[in-house]
């Protein structure tokens, strides 16, 4: 016999997705925002050539 299932539904797993997504955003976010400046950076350098 196999584990029950977690979500019955794809709307219900969608769901639970989008809330493990928030949270993880909402947890990491000083670690996001740094490394999307730092890629932003990183292109603004090679546009200018430095």
């Amino acid at each position: 016999m196999g584990r029950l299932k977690k979500y019955l539904s794809q709307e219900e797993k969608i769901e639970a997705q989008k809330e493990w997504s928030r949270s993880y955003y909402w947890k990491n976010k000083e670690q996001i925002d740094e490394k999307a400046r730092e890629k932003y950076r990183q292109g603004k350098q090679k546009k200018r050539g430095v």
